[in-house]
């Protein structure tokens, strides 16, 4: 499973830091103690967790109350003991229609990658600032298409998307565009391993919640 937090910019302000971000017991973080702050607008988080045979819902705890929202993105057919073959991120300024997020190098075939991306606009009014697909070629996850993206009350809107890369190899710089509005982009790509056969992104394919300074999903 993969858990994407996106927080707007009161985070920033609660903690003080670019770097500092929520904590989520039994789920491992992607980059901790980096910059993922983008323009000092919005703050993005990748973590990740091979599922039992149950799962309970993941507690994500703030200091601070931000407002913004979370995505759980449930894959099957992943490698059971080394699930996460690479992964980037990247963040952009103010004033950005677009985010490249560098590309990483798998090591086996088959792999899932899986795009993340977030921005905190200055509009609530849930208008469709991603482009389905958000990344070209890719299979749009979320987005634009059929609900709105964004919750809580805040003006945080994301994107996810995902393909199959059959043969092991750098995959390139992944551009995920945004209309409308320019505002400052949080992006991350992930490559999952397979056990086999591709991994799938499961039906439903995420679950989303918007979140505040203990989000219990």
């Amino acid at each position: 499973m993969l858990l994407f937090v996106l927080a707007d910019d009161t985070q920033l302000v609660a903690l003080g830091s670019t770097t500092a971000g929520p904590t989520v017991s039994g789920w491992t973080e992607l980059h901790p103690n980096t910059a993922r702050s983008a323009g000092g607008d919005c703050s993005g988080f990748l973590f990740w967790k091979v599922a039992g045979a149950s799962e309970s819902n993941p507690t994500v705890t703030w200091t601070g109350t931000p407002q913004g929202l979370c995505h759980v993105v449930e894959v099957s057919g992943q490698d059971g003991s080394t699930p996460i073959n690479g992964s980037n991120f990247a963040v952009t300024g103010a004033g950005a229609t677009f985010i490249s997020i560098p590309g990483i190098t798998t090591t086996v075939n088959n792999c899932l990658l899986v795009a993340f991306a977030g921005v905190d606009e200055s509009s609530t009014s849930y208008a469709p600032y991603w482009t389905d697909p958000m990344v070209s070629g890719w299979t749009a996850r979320y987005g634009s298409s059929s609900v709105p993206n964004t919750l809580g009350g805040s003006s945080t809107y994301s994107g996810i998307a995902s393909t199959t890369q059959a043969t092991a190899g750098a995959t390139g710089n992944v551009s995920a565009t945004i209309d409308l509005e320019n505002d400052a982009i949080v992006g991350y790509l992930v490559a999952v391993a397979p056990a086999g056969a591709p991994p799938a992104v499961g039906s439903p394919p995420l679950k989303r919640v918007p979140m505040g300074s203990l989000l219990q999903m």
